[in-house]
């Protein structure tokens, strides 16, 4: 170190002022990659926080939310309610009824809560070259369907060169059970 020292002092004035720039901007340059990870630490911890305190309210307020649960399932028709096959069927008659011919879709597995006398079916379908009139004829059939099937996702891509639309939509039914 002493050498080091002895090397610094013998040096001309210029050779010491851009040894100290060298240094100061190579601490600028760790300084700056420095705050970075830690602001991309500190975001993603805030993010896990979040979610943490919203895991918490949510747990809190389990009683309540299953109270409220099986108090609308007691509203629920169980004739009226649809299990994933009559869901696709639902759902394909509502999209040829609404005007949308060239649809596709796929039945996504069921989840069931134990001990419930619910479960939850969904259905994913797309299409293309769908004009906004049958859009909103669709969103409409499946409102008039409520509760018993309600749209989960819906995804509408506008193409500029056909002024058509590209749809991918999740439609779920809570099936009752008795």
């Amino acid at each position: 170190m002493k050498a080091l020292k002895a090397y610094f002092l013998s040096l001309q004035l210029r050779g010491k002022l851009l040894l100290a720039s060298l240094v100061v901007i190579g601490a600028l340059i760790w300084l700056t990659v420095f705050s970075g990870k830690a602001g991309v630490f500190w975001r993603k911890e805030s993010g896990r926080l979040a979610t943490i305190k919203r895991q918490e309210t949510v747990l809190k307020s389990r009683d309540a939310v299953e109270q409220r649960a099986v108090t609308a399932s007691a509203t629920l028709k169980p004739g009226s309610s649809l299990n994933a096959n009559e869901l696709s069927s639902q759902l394909n008659q509502i999209l040829m009824g609404a005007g949308i011919r060239n649809a596709s879709s796929s039945i996504v597995p069921a989840k069931d809560a134990p001990n419930s006398k619910l479960s939850l079916h969904s259905v994913r379908a797309s299409a293309s070259n769908v004009s906004w009139d049958s859009l909103r004829n669709f969103y409409e059939a499946v409102e008039k369907r409520r509760p018993y099937i309600a749209i989960d996702e819906l995804t509408v891509n506008f193409t500029p060169q056909t002024a058509m639309h590209s749809i991918a939509v999740k439609v779920s039914s809570i099936q009752v059970t008795q």
